[in-house]
Parts: structure tokens; C-alpha cells; sequence
């Protein structure tokens, strides 16, 4: 669930950050600094296997200070954190508890975007099921393209004991 996903990774960046002031919707022109913003992620889709697809999240984290060099200290710590778990973040219930499973994202990304602000990239997948009905027809659609490979791959015999054992062009 995208809600969850974000939750952890934003209180894991938030955490291991130091605890600066979390920024969610826009940033005020008058903010407090050390600060860290969370908007909103980029989503790429894309199919997965016969029965799910995937979602390609970007989350830019900006990370913000009175200078650049501090900045960076606050996004360093956060992208330290991630490396050192193995770019594995602990997904988080409702009361903020961790729930024993995990996010793995995939290597951080740490650039100066502004005199005193960094960027860190979080990029991550999440695979989704197919709704039931896409199933029954993806199930359905593939069967009868197997079908139509397997009746144009093979002969018919006269003896229906060996109808269509053997492939075409194998006589």
C-alpha cells in the first residue's frame, strides 16, 4: 500500500536525519531549518509477471539547512542509514510500530540542489496483483494463444490416439 510505503520511508529518512522539521505539502517561505521535504513520488508502471504489475516509485527528499555543508550532513546521514540495512527500510503499521516486513529500495542518490538544500532520490517497485476478472481473462487470452501455437506447431494424425504429438516439419 503506497500509503505505508511512504509512511516508512518518510519516518526512517525523518529518524535517521537527525529529526528535522518534516515538510509535506509546500514549504513555507518562512520554514525552519534544519528541515527535510517530503513531496509527493513520481510513479512509472509497468508489467510484471501473468499475474501482477509493478509500480516504479522516485521520491525526492530535500534536505535543508542554513548551509549546503550541513545540509549534506543531514542527507548523508539518512542515505548512510539506508546503506548500511541494505537499502532496506522497516515498513510501519498505523501507530508507527514496525511490522517485521520491509521496503527494499534500491541505491540512493545524493546531489546539492540549492545553496542549502541536497536532494536524496528513493527509488523503489511495488507489485501489485491483478484484479480477479483480469485474471480469468489474462488466464483465458494466453490459454488461447498457447492453443493457436500448439495447433500451428503440430500435425494432425489419423489415429487420434497421436493427435498432435509430434511437431511439424519433424517427418
Amino acid at each position: 500500500m503506497l500509503e505505508q510505503d511512504l509512511a516508512s520511508i518518510m519516518s526512517f529518512l525523518t529518524i535517521h536525519s537527525g529529526n528535522p522539521a518534516p515538510y509535506y505539502k509546500n514549504v513555507p517561505e518562512q520554514f525552519c531549518v534544519p528541515a527535510v521535504y517530503f513531496p509527493r513520488p513520481e510513479i512509472g508502471s509497468s508489467g510484471d509477471t501473468f499475474g501482477t504489475y509493478a509500480l516504479d516509485f522516485s521520491l525526492f527528499v530535500k534536505f535543508f539547512h542554513k548551509t549546503k555543508e550541513e545540509a549534506y550532513e543531514l542527507g548523508y546521514a539518512a542515505m548512510s542509514a539506508l546503506l548500511e540495512r541494505r537499502n532496506r527500510v522497516p515498513l510501519i503499521d498505523e501507530t508507527g510500530k514496525p511490522t517485521g516486513k520491509y521496503i527494499h529500495v534500491r541505491d540512493p542518490t545524493l546531489r546539492a540542489v540549492d545553496e542549502s538544500a541536497v536532494q536524496l532520490e528513493i527509488d523503489w517497485t511495488a507489485r501489485k496483483p491483478f484484479l480477479i476478472e483480469s485474471d480469468k481473462c489474462a488466464v483465458r487470452s494466453i490459454e488461447t494463444a498457447y492453443s493457436a501455437a500448439v495447433r500451428f506447431c503440430t500435425v494432425s494424425y489419423s489415429n487420434p490416439a497421436f493427435a498432435g504429438q509430434e511437431p511439424k516439419g519433424s517427418k
